[in-house]
């Protein structure tokens, strides 16, 4: 499953303080990419899971977000 959400300046900084993040960029479906925003310096923040590989992806300074969500 993905997503391309928007989320509170704050809500950001606490994903990118509370988690591992690095560089990468999200892998995104055909149809989502045009919504993407260009120019953006991501950051691949792995999230808890429960039997899921979960991960966003957020940019400092930026509202929007990419959650991925995959069954392992």
């Amino acid at each position: 499953m993905s997503a391309l959400v928007k989320l509170r300046i704050d809500a950001v900084s606490k994903v990118m303080s509370g988690y591992e993040c690095h560089a990468g960029t999200p892998a995104a479906p055909e149809r989502l990419k045009a919504l993407l925003p260009s120019g953006v310096s991501w950051l691949s923040c792995a999230l808890p899971a429960n039997g899921k590989a979960r991960t966003a992806f957020v940019s400092a300074g930026s509202e929007k977000a990419f959650l991925t969500s995959t069954t392992m």
